[in-house]
């Protein structure tokens, strides 16, 4: 079965909460720096969520927080990968790219060594054709080398 915009099974599964309920848990900015404001991708899966319709609730955190533990949120990823290859469903979708984009602002640290699916998922993301081709034509524009910005 391919995965549609609309298909709330398969998007909820990926953030329910441990009581079963179909609602998705966006972490999202509680407080965060003036310049932020406006800019932060909490705000477009937001959009993204009242486009679709779907049930959703907001957990705010504070921009310096270190409320989230990362392990355990990590933890979460690897178990929903158990079986898949991809996170909302059998193919490739936006939701794929939205994760790709928050393992990748973690990419030089450590965190997902201890997560093998996770690190596989996301070598998978980003050996895609359609990523390099993204990535060499936002080099261009900023005028920087690819491996600057790798």
């Amino acid at each position: 079965m391919r995965c549609r915009s609309a298909d709330a099974d398969a998007v909820s599964a990926l953030s329910s909460d441990p009581q079963g309920s179909a609602t998705i848990t966006l972490y999202g900015f509680g407080t965060i720096f003036p310049e932020g404001r406006g800019e932060a991708k909490d705000l477009r899966a937001q959009w993204a969520l009242e486009e679709t319709g779907l049930p959703y609730r907001v957990h705010a955190l504070d921009h310096t927080g270190g409320e989230l533990d990362a392990g355990r949120w990590l933890g979460g990823v690897e178990r929903r990968l158990e079986d898949r290859e991809w996170i909302a469903c059998a193919d490739f979708t936006a939701a794929d790219i939205m994760m790709a984009g928050v393992l990748r602002t973690i990419r030089k640290t450590d965190l997902m060594k201890p997560f093998p699916k996770l690190r596989a998922y996301y070598e998978r993301c980003f050996a895609r054709p359609a990523w390099h081709r993204a990535l060499a034509l936002y080099a261009e524009r900023l005028r920087v080398s690819v491996d600057d910005i790798r």
